[in-house]
């Protein structure tokens, strides 16, 4: 019987890095009998993607459904043509879309047509770690505008986190046959990418053709408290809509500034001690039934617990007028990249922001962006060298809301505002719930 490897899953837990392998090595891995197909549409042909997002989406309707029938028909194609005796997708969004579609049915189906037997493999972190994962995704495509704590409390209680639910309709089209990994294991140091390959059975045919070290590298690492605090900031000015730049280009140049700095050496965290204890007795019960079904075994006996650190998201900290220069400085490298149309602005030409005790608009400087704190007056520069495309777009209204006799309070950035995340939870929600 050959056999049909579905990577359905976790979110953040290292499947960029097996799927840059598999990507990387497709050549290789078809003359060791492992099939790793190309299914990027041909509407996206120009820019082959390293995994099997776009047959995901097609599935369940994110995509036009012509792109489903077209990839459907080229993993069906492919099938029957390859001898191979293993075939391998990846994609970490299968494993949290939505039942209707009966995506995992869907595939048994196609599989069973060619005699491959479909199983699904998922590595699965602690809750408590997945929500700040979200969150650093989040930051790190530029959709966040909420400081930790407002996200946690419109997102803790989602039932993305119930990992018996999300893997249920695996269980049922696999019979049984789900293969899981801890990001961390209780019990194994070697790297995750290791332990998913032994638990698939893949070890021996896939491990000699990668190269020293190569399980152990990590992609697309979640930013740290700097980029993520001036991502926030970009996003509550809209700065990628106004200067026409995708916001994953504007963060990769955030995430380098605050690099070449010596910042961000260190992923974001938010998540605080309490936190991670109410999401750990909140979903102890869950865990168990995934654990039971899937291993057989108790949760705590194969999922080592997250390392305690301690929270370091900017706005949390103590005042610190340093980070606050670098937090602004990064923030006027990201929007003067090439392809933003630039013009000095003097300094005497840039409207000036009132301080305001508490609030978030104190910077002397009054740099149409908004302003972080105090910033010291050894980085304040003389001229600015943002865009003036999102200069000239200030509008009259923010203007006013910063001078003149009408002048309006600015907003709080540094404070989560419970009563305004209570309000717009369900519609954040029904946000959240679409992008994922």
């Amino acid at each position: 019987m050959r056999r049909a490897f579905v990577h359905v899953g976790m979110p953040r837990t290292g499947s960029t890095t097996f799927q840059h392998i598999m990507f990387h090595h497709r050549a290789a891995l078809a003359g060791a009998g492992v099939l790793y197909p190309d299914l990027t549409p041909r509407s996206a042909a120009a820019a082959p993607h390293i995994n099997h997002q776009h047959l995901g989406e097609a599935l369940d309707g994110r995509r036009p459904q012509r792109e489903a029938v077209e990839l459907l028909g080229r993993l069906d194609e492919g099938l029957r043509r390859t001898d191979a005796d293993v075939v391998l997708l990846s994609y970490e969004g299968f494993i949290q879309q939505k039942l209707a579609p009966r995506i995992s049915q869907r595939l048994r189906a196609v599989f069973d047509r060619h005699g491959f037997r479909m199983e699904a493999a998922a590595a699965v972190k602690p809750q408590a770690e997945m929500l700040n994962s979200l969150y650093a995704h989040r930051l790190q495509l530029m959709l966040e505008k909420r400081l930790f704590a407002g996200f946690a409390a419109a997102m803790e209680g989602s039932a993305r986190f119930d990992y018996h639910r999300l893997v249920l309709p695996w269980l049922h089209a696999c019979d049984g046959r789900v293969h899981a990994v801890p990001l961390r294991a209780a019990d194994d140091p070697a790297p995750l990418v290791e332990r998913l390959l032994r638990a698939l059975g893949l070890q021996g045919r896939i491990a000699p053709i990668l190269a020293a070290g190569e399980a152990r590298r990590v992609e697309n690492r979640s930013p740290g408290p700097v980029a993520a605090e001036v991502s926030r900031r970009l996003r509550l000015l809209r700065a990628h809509t106004r200067l026409r730049v995708s916001p994953r280009e504007m963060m990769r140049a955030v995430e380098g500034a605050a690099q070449e700095r010596g910042l961000d050496r260190m992923g974001f965290r938010g998540v605080d001690p309490a936190l991670r204890d109410r999401m750990a007795a909140r979903h102890h019960d869950g865990n168990a039934r995934f654990a039971a079904a899937v291993w057989g075994r108790d949760w705590s006996a194969v999922v080592a617990p997250e390392p305690e650190t301690a929270v370091n998201e900017v706005a949390r900290l103590p005042l610190d007028p340093a980070m606050g220069g670098h937090v602004e400085a990064i923030l006027h490298e990201a929007c003067a990249q090439p392809g933003a149309a630039t013009a000095p602005i003097s300094a005497d030409s840039r409207p000036r922001v009132a301080s305001r005790k508490g609030g978030m608009g104190h910077l002397r400087c009054g740099c149409p962006l908004g302003p972080f704190r105090s910033r010291p007056a050894s980085v304040a520069p003389t001229s600015c060298q943002l865009p003036f495309a999102l200069a000239a777009s200030v509008s009259a209204s923010r203007r006013r809301g910063i001078e003149g006799p009408q002048a309006q309070p600015l907003p709080r950035l540094d404070r989560y505002d419970a009563s305004a995340a209570r309000r717009d939870g369900r519609a954040g929600m029904k946000r959240l719930e679409r992008h994922w």
